[in-house]
């Protein structure tokens, strides 16, 4: 039994500390700006391991080069194997270069080839947390496809904290199945999407990308004010000829002491396509709490989440840390009020970008969240306005490393 709990745990250590995201249709591959922080090492070795219903355990490794005869160069490679995918869709890797350029406002340029698992949905839940509901719970949100392909970047800073990107590739959709039912407590995962259920459609396709990212934050990793956009056009074509647009906007206010309010307004609309790859799901952790995992889908989404943290300015003020055991417990907990409204739906493929909002039907939660650590840790209890026949009014989750 302590030998299966020490295996336990250095599976969940490597999880928390190693894995690192796919990126979806809201998200994009942003570089770590760390020059003036850090000395790089001539070599590094990584590794991102993790956990799912399609691969079941990815063990991982990678490394990344730095020749300190090519200053700014970079070229990295990395692979891991699924041991319980279908055969033929084990190997996954990646490798790549980069160049620099510019002390300040750096222009990053390079070129990456791959074959890779994806999923459209690690902007509501990333793969650390996935990953740990998936080994403990049999809790998978994410759908995924495989693809493989080739990408080209350019990556320009502005003004010290904005971001421009141009991103072009080429790259092969493939359905993937569930190929695994195990967690370590128990539980039932669902299907993967596949083509049986006219989801995941494969084909090729050459993608055009521009991203521009605003940050007016005053703290990047823990930010208390501030305002930070992201915006994302694409364009793609071959087998799936599309264009879509994905705006994120999230403001950082603080009230009162150390009392904090958190507004995100998400807007995503493409045309061309409703293949699983290409659409928007939401429901569940990360967007409309109270309701079923991805209850609601479109090529068409609109989306507002706000949060009030109240920190420790209310149950710290109640003196049950001086409680033997429980006190130490006490002190890191807090509390946070919410609520979710969005809607989600599919409009003719052939509808412009800016139309199909005319009957927007918003779909309205709001809640109570109990918070460890300030987020570490995260019980949201959210209670639907509206009940359609067979479904519950409440619902509670549990949220892992969530930065909200």
């Amino acid at each position: 039994m302590r030998r299966a709990s020490s295996v336990i745990f250095a599976v969940l250590f490597s999880l928390l500390i190693f894995i690192q995201p796919a990126f979806s249709q809201f998200a994009y591959d942003k570089i770590e700006d760390d020059a003036g922080f850090e000395f790089y090492k001539p070599v590094e070795f990584h590794t991102n391991p993790r956990y799912n219903r399609v691969e079941g355990f990815f063990p991982h490794a990678g490394v990344t080069f730095r020749p300190v005869e090519l200053e700014g160069f970079a070229a990295h490679v990395d692979a891991g194997w699924g041991f319980w995918n279908e055969s033929g869709q084990q190997f996954r890797f990646n490798a790549g270069v980069q160049k620099d350029f510019m002390d300040f406002d750096r222009l990053s340029i390079g070129v990456d080839v791959f074959r890779a698992l994806e999923t459209a949905d690690n902007w509501v839940v990333d793969d650390i947390e996935n990953s740990l509901a998936s080994f403990l719970f049999r809790e998978d949100y994410q759908d995924y496809y495989g693809v493989h392909g080739l990408r080209i970047f350019a990556d320009k800073k502005v003004a010290g904290n904005h971001t421009l990107r141009l991103e072009l590739n080429r790259r092969t959709y493939t359905a993937l199945n569930r190929n695994i039912n195990w967690s370590v407590f128990k539980g039932n995962f669902q299907e993967n999407p596949t083509l049986a259920s006219a989801t995941i459609a494969e084909g090729d396709e050459f993608g055009i990308k521009l991203i521009a990212a605003l940050d007016w934050r005053d703290n990047p990793i823990f930010p208390l004010s501030g305002w930070y956009v992201e915006g994302i056009y694409e364009h793609t074509a071959d087998d799936f000829d599309t264009d879509g647009l994905f705006l994120s906007v999230k403001r950082y206010q603080q009230t009162f002491a150390n009392q904090r309010l958190l507004l995100r307004g998400m807007i995503g609309t493409r045309t061309g396509s409703v293949a699983e790859q290409h659409s928007i799901d939401l429901g569940g952790v990360g967007s409309l709490r109270a309701f079923n995992d991805k209850e609601f889908s479109g090529n068409r989404m609109v989306m507002l989440n706000a949060n009030y943290l109240f920190a420790g300015d209310i149950l710290q003020k109640i003196p049950l840390q001086r409680i033997p055991l429980f006190g130490s417990l006490w002190t890191t907990l807090s509390l946070g009020l919410f609520m979710d409204t969005g809607w989600a739906d599919f409009t003719s493929v052939d509808d412009g970008l800016f139309s199909g909002f005319s009957d927007v039907n918003f779909k309205t939660d709001f809640g109570l969240s109990v918070l460890f650590l300030e987020g570490v840790f995260r019980i949201d209890v959210a209670r639907r306005t509206s009940l359609a026949p067979g479904t519950d009014r409440y619902r509670i989750t549990f949220r892992l490393l969530d930065t909200l």
